[in-house]
């Protein structure tokens, strides 16, 4: 069953404004690299699934890497609002894999974690080191991950930032001091 053109095309209208949570555009490269991604369509029976347009025989095309075809202007125009596949919601975001963090205690006792850095935030670390038995009493914990150091009594939205926004190597040690 085939919906009727001016249905999708609100639907497609209304999906374009919905907000995203986190990044709601892709970077420059990341956009650029996406776009480059050209295939030339094989038949006229394809179409595009933002336009509903089939595509021409011989026509470039843009292909995604969940292996999605769409005209060149329908998919930029979908990404200055959006980070995903319109058809599947993959995320078009580069996944960075995963941050190696190792805990060093004042005890010098190691622990070694991993950590999301599109979804974690500073806040998601003080709250895992906040559930972290110590024999230590404390009022505040700082935290140095890389040169920058964090205090859990420090304002909320200084400790918001997601731990891609810090520019941390791949592997990193943060040293955690409890304060008085």
């Amino acid at each position: 069953m085939r919906i009727p053109r001016e249905i999708h095309e609100v639907i497609v209208t209304q999906l374009m404004h919905l907000p995203q949570q986190n990044q709601t555009t892709l970077d420059r490269e990341s956009m650029r690299r996406l776009l480059n991604n050209t295939v030339e369509s094989e038949n006229d029976s394809e179409q595009c699934p933002i336009c509903l347009e089939n595509f021409e025989e011989g026509m470039t095309i843009v292909e995604t890497q969940c292996n999605h075809k769409f005209h060149n202007a329908c998919i930029s125009r979908w990404l200055q609002n959006n980070t995903s596949c319109p058809v599947c919601r993959e995320s078009f975001l580069e996944q960075r894999g995963t941050n190696k963090i190792k805990f060093v205690f004042p005890n010098n006792f190691e622990l070694h974690t991993e950590w999301n850095p599109i979804s974690n935030t500073i806040i998601d670390i003080f709250f895992f080191l906040s559930h972290f038995p110590t024999t230590v009493s404390h009022n505040y914990i700082e935290i140095q991950l890389g040169t920058r150091i964090f205090k859990n009594n420090e304002p909320y939205n200084s400790l918001t930032k997601f731990l891609s926004e810090l520019d941390l190597v791949e592997s990193i040690i943060c040293n955690v001091q409890y304060r008085t």
